[in-house]
């Protein structure tokens, strides 16, 4: 299994390097569904520099940089630190997009470290989302920098099923938010079921197989209602052996 694990980075850091020679790391075409940058107070008042705008913590609400913009961002007070990324929201050229990158663990052991030096899951991301392009449903990529460390894409406004499912409330029960996902899944006949469910094959079917499939990877757009799933750091990449037994669990989720 570790040499497949092997194959599935080297697989990603090629099909990224590739993108990179290429200058086709990045979408062209703009979403509907992002969050216009004239909503936001601080752009209104004619501050159009490139930015950090806010922090997503780890429970997916949205802190504010500037003092100005925290009534439009903020729905809670108290920031939960994030454990494995820091993702922010920034204006770039215009544009409202989502800069992730990954924390460093610390003295967490030797594979760990080797991990972080080696930017895998930056470039295992960056390789799913480039495949993706295109795919409705999924934030396009803009921008990869590998010295920095960092991914940019579309900042997809509206709420992740948690807060869906926790009906505005400032506190995550991620027991009773569990609970309603899985109920959802095993409804078919559910609109939004249906419609996680083909984005999910929409997904595999470029050879991208999703291995954490949760609540907080799904967004429901404010502007078009259509879900978006956003978070792609633990997948798997076809044709690396091992992908068929990665699908088959993601197919025992979508067809219960």
């Amino acid at each position: 299994m570790k040499l497949w694990t092997g194959t599935l980075y080297l697989l990603a850091r090629w099909e990224v390097s590739k993108a990179r020679r290429s200058n086709r790391n990045a979408d062209e075409n703009e979403c509907e569904d992002i969050l216009p940058s004239c909503l936001i107070p601080s752009v209104a008042q004619n501050d159009c520099r490139d930015r950090v705008l806010a922090e997503i913590d780890q429970d997916g609400f949205i802190f504010a940089v500037e003092e100005c913009d925290i009534e439009f961002f903020n729905t809670r007070e108290t920031m939960a630190p994030r454990k494995h990324h820091r993702i922010q929201i920034v204006l770039t050229s215009g544009f409202v997009r989502v800069r992730k990158s990954v924390l460093r663990k610390g003295n967490t052991g030797i594979l760990a470290y080797i991990r972080d030096s080696i930017q895998w899951e930056l470039y295992l991301e960056a390789a799913a989302l480039l495949r993706l392009r295109g795919v409705a449903g999924v934030p396009s990529i803009r921008r990869i920098d590998t010295g920095q460390g960092v991914i940019e894409m579309d900042y997809i406004w509206g709420r992740d099923l948690r807060h869906v499912f926790a009906d505005g409330r400032s506190e995550i029960d991620y027991e009773d938010v569990s609970r309603h996902f899985s109920a959802l899944m095993a409804k078919p006949e559910d609109e939004l079921a249906r419609e996680i469910t083909n984005l999910l094959i929409s997904v595999m079917s470029r050879g991208v197989i999703p291995r954490d499939i949760h609540a907080a990877n799904f967004i429901r757009a404010q502007r078009s209602r259509r879900v978006y799933l956003v978070d792609f750091n633990l997948i798997y990449l076809r044709p690396v052996p091992g992908w068929r037994s990665h699908a088959r669990d993601v197919a025992s989720i979508v067809r219960p």
